[in-house]
Parts: structure tokens; sequence; C-alpha cells
């Protein structure tokens, strides 16, 4: 998969044989004027409608990190 910092890329057409296989998902998805569009939608980040979304296109996101309790 891409750096972190090169998500955002416009190369139309990477080379797909240099990707394992949650980058050639991105590279589907992010062309895809559907997800794009569900996912520029969120109002904020929301572990709901992340679900909704996850579940929507068959996605699976990483948990983020644990809260951080109040000293």
């Amino acid at each position: 998969m891409p750096p972190a910092s090169d998500w955002r890329v416009d190369d139309p057409a990477p080379n797909v044989s240099t990707l394992d296989l949650s980058g050639y998902a991105f590279e589907f998805l992010r062309r895809n004027a559907d997800f794009v569009k569900d996912w520029s939608n969120r109002s904020t980040r929301d572990s709901t409608q992340d679900g909704l979304i996850a579940k929507r296109w068959g996605l699976r996101f990483r948990p983020g990190p644990p809260p951080t309790s109040a000293p």
C-alpha cells in the first residue's frame, strides 16, 4: 500500500503488480464515485457512520487507540 502521505495522489494508472491486496482494494474504491460520495458525506469521524459504510462496502477498519482516562 502507498505511504499515508501519498493517499491522495491522482496517478490514474499505478503499477498494480506492486500493490498488496489492501492497496489494490484502495485503488479500486478511490475511483468508485459512489464510495467517494459515501465517504465524503460523513459529518464527523463517528464509529456508527464508519460501521455503516464498512458494512455497505465490505470493509474492516482497524480499531482506533483506546480512550484515555482523565487523571
